[in-house]
């Protein structure tokens, strides 16, 4: 797994603690929360097998952005109370982003059962596989080469049955 992933939803909340405070602070309808918080929760998810996952340096990205945006609205005078302010926000912002731990595959199993169907002249049965966290159904002869649920993103651990 790449360990540059992080949770979106962990990410949102830390970049939103962010806006608001500047929002709070300066009241610019460049610097508003909803613009950059909607971004985020629309930005293509990670290339992974992990659901919900972000790349860290797209949201350190985003921050950098947010920050030139908040510059240009106050200025860059490092001795001005405005700028320090700002750096402090990113600066927070940006070790929490370094420190938000990597996003984990919950364990799961395929669930594997047979379904029996009669029509009178014979029978025939049929195998099901679903996953054990998100039930959703595969095929099980799909299923046994995979090694993650492609729904829900469990690790799968092998197999057992319903």
């Amino acid at each position: 797994m790449n360990d540059d992933l992080i949770s979106r939803t962990g990410a949102v909340e830390m970049v939103k603690e962010m806006t608001v405070a500047a929002w709070n602070k300066w009241h610019e309808p460049t610097l508003s929360p909803e613009s950059v918080i909607s971004g985020l929760e629309y930005m293509p998810a990670a290339k992974s097998d992990v659901p919900d996952t972000i790349s860290r340096q797209d949201i350190m990205n985003v921050v950098n952005e947010y920050m030139s945006r908040l510059c240009s609205v106050i200025g860059t005078d490092e001795d001005r109370v405005e700028y320090s302010f700002a750096r402090g926000l990113l600066h927070g912002i940006m070790g929490s982003i370094k420190e938000q731990p990597i996003a984990q595959r919950k364990p799961g199993k395929w669930v594997k059962w047979t379904e029996k169907r009669e029509d009178g002249q014979s029978t025939e049965y049929i195998p099901h596989c679903k996953c054990s966290e998100c039930s959703t159904q595969f095929d099980p002869y799909a299923a046994q080469f995979m090694d993650y649920c492609p729904h829900c993103g469990a690790q799968i651990t092998g197999w057992c049955a319903d």
